[in-house]
């Protein structure tokens, strides 16, 4: 027999308080337990708001973000469900935008702040070799330059934290209200 969701809701409850009961027996702050965890922060990579895929190739859909600002409405989205997810980690040159401060302005609108700042020093085929560490003086210099024009790219918010890596295929994107997979186009 099913229950209902005011019962299923009772019985966590109860749930709850036994295990927490339980472990106050045994010395442990549960107060303290909750606190951290409401405070957590889960970051969400910005290039996981896009197409899914690959490293052998990218699968277009419907309703995809079109630009970064579409990227973090969507992750804003992700926070609202989950209220935890209030960070996007950002990537560039694929984040890169003319106006960083409307980039910042739409991020503080939507209550999301910027994590890692993530520079592209990795599909370049002259990196075939590494970047930084490549044998090449030349395309070293070239992933120096990179990596200087990403730590200046980010707004002043998204500086404190900058890691160079290479992102993972995305898995299925979010979408908005404001952008049905019904209307978009896969050539927009």
């Amino acid at each position: 027999m099913r229950k209902s969701k005011g019962e299923a809701m009772t019985d966590s409850s109860h749930d709850y308080d036994h295990l927490a009961s339980r472990l106050r027996e045994d010395g442990c702050d549960v107060d303290a337990v909750a606190a951290a965890l409401a405070a957590l922060v889960i970051e969400t990579p910005s290039w996981g708001f896009g197409d899914s895929g690959t490293r052998f190739g990218v699968f277009p859909q419907a309703g995809r973000p079109r630009d970064v600002f579409e990227r973090f409405d969507d992750a804003a989205e992700v926070h609202r469900l989950t209220g935890t997810a209030s960070a996007v980690a950002t990537h560039f040159p694929w984040d890169a935008v003319d106006d960083l401060g409307a980039l910042r302005d739409h991020a503080a609108e939507l209550r999301l702040s910027f994590g890692a700042v993530n520079p592209n020093v990795f599909q370049d085929p002259d990196y075939k070799l590494g970047s930084v560490g490549n044998p090449d003086p030349a395309i070293r210099a070239k992933a120096v330059e990179a990596l200087i024009e990403c730590v200046g790219s980010p707004p002043r918010s998204a500086r404190p934290r900058s890691r160079c890596g290479s992102p993972t295929a995305p898995t299925t994107p979010v979408r908005t209200a404001s952008r049905s997979a019904t209307s978009a186009s896969l050539g927009a």
